[in-house]
């Protein structure tokens, strides 16, 4: 039933196809059929399209869907899809829906908002289940909040457009703060990814980039939209081109993202996951998996033919692919625990209904899930299958892994794993930079590499830590010497370092060198025009706002930079974090009077945020208030008694202020909270001790 879906799909859905593709089926028949005929390549066909009646109508037929207090109904009128909203039990506001995304596994429909921004609508329709449904799941996003439908976060022509159009430009006039968006056709078109074509095909406005895209310069098209990403540029990226003069990939820096393993958590697409693995660095590509025109796998992943291809005894190693028998390998029998996307490649749904596979093809490790709460396939399927036998929790899972894999490279890749943790959960210690040294000695995968040099960057005023990243600014990769220029900016005495990488041949490692250079940058040069560009292209988002506003404080604009940070806060309400930042901001620009201000109106706004609390500790440690500064710690202890940082600073905070007894009482709790740091709170309690104070 669903084959003959798109079949009447397809006869029925004209209106989608563009001049383009009729100019291109002239020469290239074969090419344009399979990018219409098979489901799968459906998917970027009708990534974005017009509203269709005979799509779109049994949606749009009375149905109503009720989200707690809001509600939403889908009708027509005269002809106009329309979409009413009720939200809070307040008036009914109609929204004209104008743009579809999808068409499988749910649509998602687009209406016109303020200053020509498209938002997102929150309510979709499941095409298995013909229901409506909410992609937050009920969650609360209240006007104003970053997330919710009808503020920057569900805007479509930021975050959806150019990967769901052909010839997609944004153009955001921040001055403004309006959209004069354009594109040349619906969806992902013949020329989103042949605009670099071997020979002349008659069509003046293609640029021809060169002659034969190698296969990794190809897969640049593939990553610059499946790829959790930002722009470092207004959109020019053109197929064939490297990926990194126009995009900067999202890496397991900071908690949530992705796991420590590099398995995917938040919603991160495929490439930035992909280019964790060792598949990889091998030099496989999207289409050595992938048809690029019809998008089916080359061969069926069912009885793991499409794992064989590189991996069975017959492909004698294809690009280093060590041979696997997948019964042996597996310790499975012929069941769902011998597929090898089963292990590693498991799903994640995301948007309430769209299952799809991690690319970063990870090992599952039990023991990761014990220590630091990644999940692991294993127990995915054994808590379902193995419900009903309790000796069968996770110790068993972890004795058979044990006793079944663990060569040196698996048990490094643990090591790293734990690390990243480790980091991500506060830890400073030099060990832990020790071990952070030793692994980037051992690691491979460039991805890992700039990773770890990102995570090293906390110890980058430490000798050893300097020398290890400056050494990684001689590294092919481009992602590992923008991760080190990175790194050594926050040392005042790498400014020569970071001059000779201006001329870099990678966009990515000069706008960061340009970036860090602040105000030794000559506004003249083509850097500054680069590093500018970037830095307006992403200023409709809070983070690019922060950035302007860091740039012009390293530049000496002081009033610049708070005018940047304090717009920052009008892109998002509801969110203490930035709140937080855009005070520091501030703060370090010089007006402190206002920046005490923003970080009082968020302690009322978030009670119950310590992060909150122990900010606004250190503002008025800073500014000598040191029994202002004691009650906040204090109160962040309270909402959070873990905060081993903040147990520190109250021991400090305490013992300037005479209480010695209660400061050595604090140091004891932070000691207890973050043993991996205790060789430095118990220098610190030695001193308190020993102290005539």
């Amino acid at each position: 039933m669903r084959f003959l879906f798109y079949i009447l799909l397809l006869i029925s859905a004209s209106f989608a196809f563009s001049k383009e593709y009729a100019d291109c089926a002239k020469c290239h028949d074969n090419e344009t059929t399979q990018c219409s005929a098979h489901p799968k390549a459906l998917h970027h066909k009708y990534a974005n399209r017009e509203i269709s009646d005979k799509l779109d109508s049994k949606v749009f037929s009375g149905r109503t869907f009720t989200s707690g207090k809001n509600k939403y109904s889908f009708f027509k009128d005269k002809g106009a899809f329309k979409i009413s909203v009720t939200e809070n039990g307040g008036k009914a506001e109609e929204f004209i829906a104008k743009f579809a995304i999808g068409v499988e596994p749910l649509i998602q429909y687009v209406v016109e908002g303020e200053r020509g921004a498209m938002q997102v609508v929150p309510i979709a329709y499941d095409t298995a289940k013909d229901e409506l449904f909410d992609v937050f799941g009920g969650e609360t996003r209240n006007r104003g909040d970053w997330g919710h439908w009808l503020s920057k976060g569900m805007n479509w022509n930021s975050n959806c457009a150019y990967c769901h159009m052909t010839g997609f430009k944004k153009n955001y006039d921040s001055q403004s703060d309006s959209y004069s968006s354009s594109f040349n056709a619906h969806g992902v078109g013949c020329l989103q990814c042949h605009s670099a074509l071997p020979k002349d095909c008659g069509r003046p406005d293609i640029p021809l980039l060169k002659e034969r895209p190698t296969p990794t310069e190809r897969m640049g098209a593939c990553a610059s939209c499946h790829s959790r990403r930002e722009h470092l540029n207004a959109e020019r990226f053109k197929p064939g081109e490297d990926y990194f003069d126009s995009f900067r990939p999202e890496l397991p820096v900071i908690d949530g993202v992705y796991y420590a393993d590099g398995k995917v958590r938040d919603e991160d697409f495929v490439f930035s996951s992909f280019m964790m693995c060792r598949q990889y660095t091998a030099g496989i590509v999207c289409t050595d998996c992938h048809d690029r025109h019809t998008m089916r796998t080359a061969r069926p992943i069912e009885k793991n033919e499409l794992c064989l291809t590189c991996h069975a005894p017959e492909a004698r190693n294809i690009k280093g692919a060590p041979t696997i028998n997948p019964r042996e390998h597996s310790f499975h029998g012929d069941n769902e625990g011998n597929l090898c996307v089963n292990c590693h490649m498991p799903k994640t749904v995301y948007m309430g209904r769209d299952a799809r596979y991690d690319h970063g093809l990870t090992s599952p490790d039990p023991v990761l899930t014990k220590i630091a709460g990644i999940p692991n396939a294993c127990s995915q399927c054994h808590d379902k299958i193995d419900s009903d036998k309790p000796g069968r929790g996770l110790d068993w899972l972890i004795e058979s892994f044990e006793k079944n894999y663990g060569s040196e490279r698996f048990l490094r890749k643990r090591a790293r794993s734990i690390a990243v943790h480790r980091a991500h959960k506060g830890d400073i210690s030099a060990e832990l930079k020790a071990e952070f040294i030793r692994l980037l000695d051992l690691e491979e995968n460039p991805v890992w590499q700039a990773t770890i040099i990102a995570l090293l960057s906390t110890w980058i005023a430490d000798d050893d830590a300097f020398e290890r990243t400056k050494k990684a600014l001689g590294s092919p990769h481009p992602l590992v010497r923008s991760s080190a220029i990175r790194a050594l900016s926050a040392r005042p005495d790498c400014g020569e370092i970071l001059k000779k990488h201006l001329g870099d041949s990678s966009a990515i490692v000069r706008i960061d060198s340009a970036f860090a250079l602040g105000g030794e940058l000559d506004e003249k040069s083509s850097q500054f025009a680069e590093l500018e560009e970037y830095l307006k292209f992403n200023s409709d988002r809070p983070l690019g706002l922060l950035k302007r506003a860091d740039f012009a404080l390293r530049s000496g604009k002081f009033a610049e930079a708070k005018s940047y940070a304090e717009s920052a806060l009008k892109l998002e309400d509801g969110n203490p974090a930035l709140e937080r930042e855009v005070a520091i901001m501030i703060f370090k620009a010089g007006y402190q009077k206002e920046s005490l201000a923003v970080l009082k109106s968020a302690r009322k706004k978030y009670p119950q945020s310590a992060e909150i609390a122990f900010a606004l500790a250190l503002f008025y440690s800073e500014l000598g208030d040191l029994n202002s500064a004691v009650e906040e710690l204090q109160s962040t202890v309270k909402l959070e008694p873990r905060f081993a940082r903040a147990w520190y600073n109250l021991a400090v905070a305490l013992f300037r202020t005479g209480k010695k007894q209660d400061a050595i009482s604090a140091i004891d709790k932070a000691i207890e909270t973050d043993p991996s740091n205790r060789e430095a709170y118990t220098q610190a309690r030695s001193y308190f001790t020993n102290s005539e104070n």
